[in-house]
């Protein structure tokens, strides 16, 4: 991925799965996982309830709750430049090609979608907060449509230095799957499951807590990497559908994006998802 690097690790054998709802985690079975997806409902944008609103509004008290230092909802219409800030930080900023008001996670609600062949998605520049090796989470839904041989980042953020690239990313690529990877000094730990059901929303959240790497996908931890590290990033730039401005986009739809200046816990994440009514 983005040039030469050695690879240290390539995991989806999991030991620590967390169950929506659980409040510790459980053993994550890898098959079971892609057994899951594979039996996925067609349309997860259908409420259980049938009260998308109240699912939708649980949902964000529940983000905001657990103090993001961004949010983005991205329920912005056509033409806008500017993705709104649920929190007092500032706005994010649009690429030029994103498609608005498709179908959201929540009935009723708006994504955004790039097709693959534009640039970028939507950045959030640099915050303060998420240099160095300090904690911090990253959290969307995500409806892949498709999969391809490029590295897809759905978030990632990045800083690159002479002595080499300081970055945490989550992408799809066909041959590696879904993956969350840390780079210091243009060196790579990395976990992988199996990419999630397309055409479908599922809830994705990366985390760094300074000593392991980890991707939850509907609530369920799948990956969990040591990584202890140091990285001297100073001003690292997060971007959400992309790795960067310039970057390929994800041939998909993002939606309801958030960034946290700590490694949210295996049951705050649950937590999260139990409170989308999936």
């Amino acid at each position: 991925m983005l040039g030469a690097c050695s690879l240290l690790v390539t995991t989806s054998d999991l030991a620590d799965g967390t169950t929506p709802g659980a409040e510790a985690a459980a053993a994550a079975d890898g098959d079971a996982f892609a057994d899951a997806f594979a039996d996925a409902p067609a349309d997860a944008t259908e409420e259980p309830d049938g009260d998308g609103s109240t699912l939708s509004a649980r949902y964000v008290a529940a983000v905001l709750a657990d103090d993001p230092i961004a949010y983005l909802r991205l329920e912005e219409a056509t033409g806008a430049q500017f993705a709104t800030n649920e929190t007092a930080g500032a706005p994010g900023t649009y690429g030029a090609s994103v498609h608005f008001g498709v179908a959201g996670a929540f009935a009723g609600s708006r994504a955004i979608e790039t097709d693959g062949t534009s640039k970028g998605a939507v950045s959030l520049g640099v915050i303060a907060g998420l240099d160095g090796s300090k904690p911090f989470t990253f959290e969307l839904w995500y409806r892949p449509n498709a999969v391809d041989q490029k590295f897809r980042f759905l978030a990632s953020k990045y800083e690159s230095f002479d002595g080499g690239l300081e970055s945490f990313g989550v992408y799809t690529q066909s041959t590696a799957a879904m993956v969350a990877e840390r780079y210091v000094a243009s060196v790579d730990v990395l976990g992988s499951v199996p990419v999630p059901q397309l055409g479908v929303f599922h809830y994705v959240v990366g985390t760094y807590d300074g000593s392991f790497v980890s991707l939850f996908v509907d609530g369920v931890r799948v990956v969990h990497q040591t990584d202890l590290r140091p990285s001297p990033s100073k001003n690292p730039i997060v971007t959400f559908g992309a790795f960067n401005a310039d970057g390929d986009s994800v041939n998909g739809a993002i939606d309801e994006v958030a960034v946290y200046a700590k490694a949210l816990t295996a049951a705050q994440v649950a937590a999260h998802y139990t409170a989308s009514g999936r």
